[in-house]
């Protein structure tokens, strides 16, 4: 609705009853023609009594006739009352002949210039006012003029009408002089609808004053306007009209206010203890409303509420009168955002300040709420889980909207920026958050403190961290630095954190990177470019390293070396000592417990020995972590190459080691063994063959050729053979 049009019929047409009701100035004289007698026949206290009928002429200073009165019967008094018995008064007022009836009217009192002024007239029984155009007040009982004051003044119950305009009321004061009339009791007013079958206007209060020269009017107590779905409500409200036109202006409205839409339709709900409303001078659509003290807008979008309180808010519209152009709110400001098909959870922003602007024909498209803002996000309890809360606290949050607060696209998080979404949190300068792709961009300022994110297994700082909330994943980029806690066992139906067999499962295992992405859903980590892990004792260093929680397996690649801590036999501690191997890759298999490294691999084992081949295979015990076997494989044409603790050397084209029995077995063609003799100098024994057995701790071997025959040895130069 159109809320001018109620106020702008109304004011027209009492405006009419005020012109009808008022009278000019009084000059009397009686009708030449009216019959009448000296004695009184009826009453003996009139000294004139005239019962033939006539017409008395009411004449203004200038002495041209300002009313006619016809009459049945007329009488006089001592103390100058006059009294017409059924009375049709007819006068001429804005070129519009009007009338007014009563079944009595009585005239008391002298007054004016001449002294032929009445000081009142009392109107009763059956009284009516009518205008050739339309207009009608009717009165019951009586109605009385008070010359002296320009006052018109109806104690009883009061109906008017004017074209499809009516109203009713009981008392009403009408004031010439300032063209003013009060209806002082259960005040209605009425616009019938243009066509059959239409929602009429209605407009309703305790008390209602317009104020026709001074383009007014005002509602007191319990003041209800409504049109079809609009329904304006207050304790009082004023209407201000143009000069011209009597189009509104404005509406204030005091005392809890209302301006509700009602039968589902969509609109604005607006309550407050005080709403202002603004309308075009041109075209009397609505430009602004003003909202104080608890005030609150609700905005629905096909069936979709927003929500808005605030201590004030400010709302501006568009050249339509209805698409939203900016929304001003402060402290403390609290929006509820919809639920929607993709959206369940119910959105809460609160804030201390909130400013929403748009384009004339765009509606709104991006919010700002500054000072303590606390967005958060409640999902209700689903099947097979619990209900969720998703928090984010900042110094200021600014929305990429599509038309309205309901429909937001993006969020901007600035300053002291504090994220918590179950067991994840991060903590950011700056954060850009999707609503519905649920995805968190977390950056830093110069100066500032780098992004974090943490969740149950993991600790990540980085110069760029982003994040998807749906599947508990990340991308940290820029100097990243983490720790992550591997999972209990591999298998666990419920996976907590990423691990393999390489790393003890439950200890934290530190890093750095340049990159690493982690999906806890599929526990599933990605370390790219200067990757160095720490475990304790244990170190993996690599340009790329992946890592599987659900299988265990890790692959490390380019310059990889790496240290771990194995026990020697199962269940021993560790010597403090490390495994260190290097390599171009390596590949680890939980389900096979191996570790293959290839390319230029290079093994040292905790006990001394170094082992040089193509590749190096480590086979850990099925349920510890501890070392089972060794196989080192050379290139094709390549051989292997053990160096021993006391300068031993073998070599063949594969060599296995058993931790469990400390045994060597060397395999080639040849197969050899280099031993420096203690009592030559710079001279060694060299055994070759095709298998090479040697236990780790016993300087003896075995040598044997294809067949079973013991190989052969010579004595050479050291430096001839020693790599």
């Amino acid at each position: 609705m159109r809320w001018q049009t109620v106020v702008r019929l109304v004011i027209a047409g009492l405006g009419l009853a005020v012109a009808v009701l008022v009278y000019t100035q009084w000059s009397a004289r009686p009708d030449e023609d009216a019959t009448a007698t000296d004695a009184p026949l009826t009453d003996p206290t009139a000294i004139r009594v005239s019962d033939q009928g006539g017409v008395f002429d009411l004449l203004s200073a200038d002495g041209t006739p300002a009313m006619s009165i016809r009459y049945r019967e007329q009488k006089e008094f001592a103390d100058g009352r006059m009294e017409f018995t059924d009375p049709s008064a007819t006068f001429v007022r804005a070129g519009v002949r009007q009338t007014m009836e009563a079944d009595r009217a009585v005239t008391t009192g002298k007054m004016g210039p001449t002294g032929l002024q009445p000081t009142q007239v009392d109107f009763s029984g059956n009284v009516k006012l009518a205008s050739e155009d339309g207009f009608m007040v009717e009165v019951d009982d009586e109605a009385t003029f008070y010359n002296d004051e320009q006052k018109t003044l109806i104690p009883g119950a009061m109906r008017f009408t004017r074209g499809r305009l009516s109203g009713s009321g009981v008392g009403a004061e009408l004031y010439m002089d300032r063209s003013v009339l009060w209806i002082n009791s259960a005040a209605k007013l009425t616009v019938a609808p243009e066509v059959a079958g239409g929602v009429p206007i209605e407009a309703s209060a305790t008390r209602i004053g317009l104020a026709d020269a001074d383009h007014f009017m005002v509602l007191e107590g319990d003041a209800v306007m409504q049109h079809q779905s609009k329904r304006l409500s207050s304790d009082n409200a004023r209407v201000s009209f143009t000069p011209v036109g009597d189009i509104v202006q404005y509406i204030e409205m005091r005392g809890r206010s209302a301006v509700r839409t009602t039968g589902g339709a969509d609109g604005r709900a607006l309550t407050a203890a005080n709403i202002n409303l603004a309308f075009a001078p041109d075209t009397g659509l609505l430009t602004n409303a003003q909202l104080a003290e608890s005030a609150v807008a609700a905005l629905t979008d096909a069936g979709r509420v927003t929500r808005i309180s605030g201590s004030t808010i400010e709302l501006h519209t568009g050249p339509d009168g209805e698409t939203l152009t900016r929304l001003d709110a402060t402290d403390p400001v609290e929006v509820q955002l919809p639920r929607d098909g993709n959206q369940q959870a119910q959105t809460t922003i609160r804030a201390q300040t909130l400013l929403a602007e748009g384009a004339d024909g765009k509606g709104l498209e991006r919010a700002l709420f500054t000072g303590a803002v606390r967005y958060q996000e409640v999902s209700p309890a689903q099947r097979g889980q619990p209900a969720a809360t998703r928090l984010a606290t900042a110094e200021s949050l600014s929305l990429d909207l599509k038309g309205d607060l309901g429909q937001v696209d993006v969020a901007r998080f600035r300053q002291q920026v504090r994220i918590t979404d179950g067991a994840f949190t991060a903590s950011a300068a700056e954060a850009v958050y999707s609503r519905a792709a649920e995805t968190l961009q977390l950056r830093g300022l110069t100066g500032s403190t780098r992004p974090k994110a943490t969740s149950a297994d993991v600790d990540v700082v980085a110069d760029e961290i982003d994040a998807n909330l749906a599947t508990d994943a990340f991308d940290a980029r820029g100097r990243v630095e983490s720790a992550l806690t591997p999972a209990t066992t591999a298998t666990s139906k419920t996976k907590t954190a990423t691990g393999t067999g390489l790393f003890e499962r439950g200890t934290v295992v530190t890093g750095v990177s340049n990159r690493l992405q982690y999906n806890r859903t599929t526990g599933s980590a990605l370390y790219e470019g200067g990757v160095f892990l720490v475990q304790g004792e244990s170190r993996l260093g690599a340009e790329r390293v992946a890592i599987e929680d659900a299988s265990g397996n890790l692959t490390a690649t380019g310059k990889v070396s790496s240290k771990f801590a194995l026990e020697s036999v199962a269940g021993a501690k560790t010597t403090g000592k490390q495994t260190e191997v290097r390599a171009d890759e390596l590949v680890y298999t939980e389900a096979a417990r191996t570790a293959v490294y290839s390319g230029a691999a290079q093994l040292d084992t905790a006990t001394g020995e170094k082992i040089s081949a193509a590749r190096i295979t480590l086979t850990l015990q099925e349920a510890a972590r501890s070392l089972k076997t060794a196989l080192a494989t050379a290139a094709e044409g390549g051989t292997v190459l053990v160096r021993l603790l006391k300068g031993e050397q073998a070599s063949g084209a594969t060599v296995t080691y058993d931790a469990v029995t400390e045994e060597y077995r060397v395999q080639g063609a040849p197969a050899t063994m280099v031993v420096p003799m203690e009592d030559r100098p710079g001279e060694c024994n060299v055994s070759s063959g095709t298998l090479l057995t040697f236990f780790r701790t016993q300087g003896a071997s075995r040598m044997t050729t294809q067949g079973g025959a013991v190989g052969q040895q010579r004595p050479v130069k050291c430096a001839e053979v020693i790599k």
